[in-house]
């Protein structure tokens, strides 16, 4: 296992995917519902588990890393916009360790917006579950808290704007 937790985190830092991906990835979850995971919260000795996250929201959960440029890229987009998100919850994971992902939650105040989570996947059921290695790694569920889609790599902004926008539509209709 421990051989298995090397070659994943490995994989991880290697595979920083660069090319912006305008179509979304097939990932045999669509229309699943968000999967159950208990995220560690950096700088505590609590959990966030996925089953607090709120319905009737999109739900963005966002996987990283923050050795990444493009992890860092696509952040810095999202913080920078987070106006235009204010109706989007973001959980930002990843399976780095506290001392690695407290610089990346400094650096950009993550803990300044009330609709983002940070949390540290210790069981490293992210990617196990999405089958994927890549970061960034996206996945965004509908209100009904339904993956409605995933992408491995960044997202321009204009293209994360429309996703999340057509959600906000979707929500107040219902």
């Amino acid at each position: 296992m421990k051989q298995f937790t090397v070659f994943l985190v490995v994989l991880i830092f290697c595979s920083c995917s660069s090319a912006p991906l305008i179509k979304s990835i097939k990932t045999g979850h669509e229309g699943e519902t968000i999967p159950k995971l208990n995220l560690l919260i950096p700088g505590k000795t609590e959990y966030f588990h996925t089953e607090q996250l709120p319905l009737g929201k999109t739900n963005v959960l966002f996987y990283f890393s923050p050795t990444c440029p493009h992890c860092r890229v696509q952040m810095r987009t999202i913080v920078s916009n987070m106006e235009k998100f204010k109706d989007v919850q973001f959980t930002i994971l990843t399976i780095a360790d506290v001392a690695s992902t407290q610089p990346f939650i400094d650096r950009y105040r993550l803990k300044d917006f009330p609709n983002v989570v940070v949390g540290i996947d210790t069981g490293f059921v992210f990617p196990k579950y999405f089958g994927s290695a890549v970061v960034p790694f996206t996945a965004i569920y509908g209100p009904g808290g339904h993956l409605d889609s995933a992408y491995a790599g960044s997202i321009g902004l204009q293209q994360f704007k429309t996703l999340t926008q057509h959600k906000s539509i979707a929500q107040s209709i219902r």
